[in-house]
């Protein structure tokens, strides 16, 4: 039943609640009090913070030229810590962490959270990026560093009868027939059983492998309608960062290279984003993450698709099934704002924001873990 109100009423009696609240004036001791507080406060804030269980994360970086193995003393390590739909949602600033004379790096992650981690040897190409959720006690991660280039990229595995151990080893190489398997067999070792994995596109800041039937045969949306309108928390709006500066926008979008950490952003917030999707459920190898790539990475890709296509045909011919970099308009994962996600024109590099909810092209990429 409707309820009629006696504004004025109200008001008076609002004003005599202020008036009896509101401290006439303050004094030393209040101010001393609030203080008190606040580090009271603070310090529950710690101890609770200190009793939260944490993921340690020991990261093993590795470097090698295509030839031998190149020392992995004093790698950077990036690694970015985020959460979507915890409490509270947040995204740390990346921390850049440098490894010991063993390449060797220790962090922690709070159970729950999100973390994206990837290392940079100076002279060689930046390793893949990977993202896990932090959730067991401890966490050992092997992370390669590889030359700068376009090569294929395979493994093999390494076998000691006496010691009854095996271990992956990965291989780069300019064409199928002339990896050399062997390049890191110590001891009593014999390397036996080599895979091919995909075609390797390493650069200074990021690398990515690109798989057989790793594009979408048909166009797909970055979301669907319903997710339109709204950003993707913890992503980078590229066109807000850059205040709406279209030129500028573009530019920034082009030095993303975190493809594997936007693809993690946008699974963990939006239950329907078929471009993510299609990417994070392509069979194959085990011991990989595929993912969206950012705008910087599909540059790179059309950048350097020449050398991309003359592996692909090569291994083609000797009975694989590549799809060469074409003319199309592919999805990255990069976002311009609530409205629009980055395509990149593969026919002349073109980069140019588009509506989430229409349809594009897609072709993922992986990032591979050797499993020791």
């Amino acid at each position: 039943m409707k309820q009629n109100f006696d504004t004025s009423a109200l008001r008076q009696t609002a004003a005599e609640i202020q008036g009896a609240v509101k401290p006439k004036s303050i004094t030393p001791d209040m101010v001393g009090g609030l203080f008190s507080a606040l580090v009271e406060a603070q310090g529950e804030v710690i101890e609770a913070l200190a009793a939260l269980e944490r993921e340690v994360v020991t990261v093993k970086v590795n470097g090698y030229d295509g030839e031998q193995r190149v020392s992995a003393a004093g790698a950077k390590v990036y690694v970015d810590i985020f959460s979507i739909g915890g409490v509270p949602t947040v995204a740390l600033p990346r921390q850049e962490l440098t490894a010991d004379a063993n390449g060797v790096v220790t962090f922690e992650v709070f159970k729950g959270y999100q973390y994206a981690v990837f290392s940079k040897i100076e002279g060689l190409g930046a390793s893949f990026q990977f993202t896990y959720t932090a959730g067991i006690d401890a966490r050992n991660l092997d992370l390669w560093c590889f030359p700068t280039g376009v090569y294929v990229v395979g493994y093999s595995i390494y076998y000691d009868d006496d010691a009854e151990t095996s271990r992956l080893v990965p291989c780069v190489g300019d064409n199928w027939d002339n990896m050399n398997w062997e390049w890191d067999v110590q001891n009593a070792e014999y390397a036996d059983e080599y895979y091919m994995l995909g075609v390797l596109v390493s650069a200074t800041d990021t690398s990515f492998a690109i798989e057989e039937n790793s594009r979408a045969e048909d166009t797909l949306r970055w979301t669907n309608t319903r997710m339109f309108t709204q950003e993707i928390p913890t992503l980078p709006s590229w066109y807000k960062i850059a205040n709406d500066d279209y030129e500028a926008a573009y530019n920034l979008a082009r030095t993303d290279y975190d493809g594997n950490l936007n693809t993690a952003k946008i699974l963990a917030f939006c239950k329907d984003a078929p471009a993510a999707d299609f990417c994070a459920n392509i069979e194959g190898y085990e011991f990989r993450q595929v993912f969206l790539p950012s705008a910087g990475q599909l540059y790179l890709m059309y950048q350097n698709r020449a050398a991309i296509n003359a592996i692909m045909e090569g291994l083609n011919d000797s009975g694989w099934n590549f799809t060469p970099i074409d003319t199309l308009y592919y999805w990255s994962s990069s976002q311009a704002n609530e409205f629009c996600a980055w395509r990149v024109y593969m026919s002349g590099g073109y980069t140019g924001n588009n509506n989430k909810s229409t349809s594009s092209y897609v072709r993922a990429v992986s990032a591979f873990h050797f499993i020791y």
